[in-house]
């Protein structure tokens, strides 16, 4: 089989297309950075292009039997991308492939986030907190939500064989990028590792879902064979799935579990800073409906997963903002 992986350099996207090769398939990553061999492994054709050109996209894809789209501008892009960059790459890209991969009759998986959720992440203090399902509300409260909210959408409605994955908190090691990607762990990691206490804004009982790279590969894997069996026959729910592992972890628990992993361990009390405007209370999971669909769950717990972040080399160069 042939694959497609839009934005194949990113955190994630590089980690699938070195697993869609060691499952012996042909891969080809399409990027809009230039190619590098310290992300990807040999054996993967790279295509450095304009996600949102469809003169770009179609031939690409034209040829594949699947498509993963990850590409995507993330708020932790430099320069800060604008709500017109976000409009551009991540629907616009959205709409391109999606047009692609209908016309030549491939499905196509969408790499949404936790982020459409918005508003609909802050605890109500008048009930316990719940996991976010797919079918509840989405509130997104910034340019990056509602860009993905959007795509979603775009995706939905192309007509292509689809099904769209919201990410929650990717973590996990990466040769080429600092420990735990580009998120909250990577940024506990650097301070850890330089002697430095874990900071955060708020107080840290912010609670959320950190589900490992390798768990969301699986996942992305999976969702591309349920596309082409049901969402563009006809057969089943609308493909929407949370891919999280339904567990909340506050992130004072977060900073002392990478704390006692640190080789030698950290012992160090964490900083704090003001909360930022609109940061979410809680954010977890439903995840029963990639159980469901896809016969999929987490199988890489925190605790274990912190410490294969924790024990991976520093990068050899610092990495470029990840477009994913």
């Amino acid at each position: 089989m042939r694959y497609v992986v839009t934005g194949g350099l990113g955190f994630v996207g590089s980690r699938l297309a070195g697993r869609l090769l060691a499952d012996g398939h042909s891969v080809a990553v399409l990027d809009a950075r230039r190619p590098s061999r310290r992300v990807l492994p040999d054996g993967v054709e790279a295509v450095q292009a304009d996600v949102s050109d469809p003169q770009a996209v179609g031939p690409a894809i034209r040829r594949a039997d699947g498509v993963f789209h990850l590409a995507a501008l993330s708020p932790a892009a430099k320069p800060a991308p604008r709500p017109a960059d976000y409009e551009r790459v991540n629907v616009g890209g959205t709409r391109a492939v999606f047009a692609a991969s209908r016309e030549a009759g491939v499905p196509a998986v969408l790499a949404s986030s936790a982020a459409v959720y918005g508003r609909a992440c802050r605890r109500n203090p008048a009930s316990a907190p719940a996991p976010l399902s797919e079918d509840g509300p989405c509130e997104p409260t910034g340019p990056y939500g509602l860009s993905k909210l959007d795509a979603e959408e775009s995706a939905l409605s192309s007509g292509a064989m689809a099904a769209c994955l919201r990410y929650f908190n990717v973590y996990g090691p990466s040769p080429s990028r600092p420990a735990g990607g580009s998120g909250v762990v990577a940024r506990f990691a650097a301070r850890l590792s330089s002697g430095r206490p874990p900071a955060m804004s708020g107080d840290g009982t912010q609670v959320r879902d950190y589900v490992h790279l390798d768990d969301v590969v699986e996942a992305t894997v999976r969702a591309v064979k349920w596309a082409e069996r049901g969402s563009g026959r006809g057969a089943g729910p609308p493909a929407i799935l949370n891919i999280g592992t339904g567990r909340g972890t506050t992130l004072l628990e977060l900073a002392g579990m990478m704390s006692r992993a640190a080789r030698p361990p950290a012992y160090l009390d964490p900083v704090f800073a003001p909360p930022a405007p609109g940061d979410a209370a809680y954010s977890v999971a439903d995840t029963r409906r990639a159980r469901q669909m896809l016969g999929w769950t987490h199988r890489i717990g925190l605790a274990d997963g912190l410490r294969g972040c924790l024990a991976a080399p520093p990068p050899r160069r610092p990495p470029p903002a990840d477009a994913c």
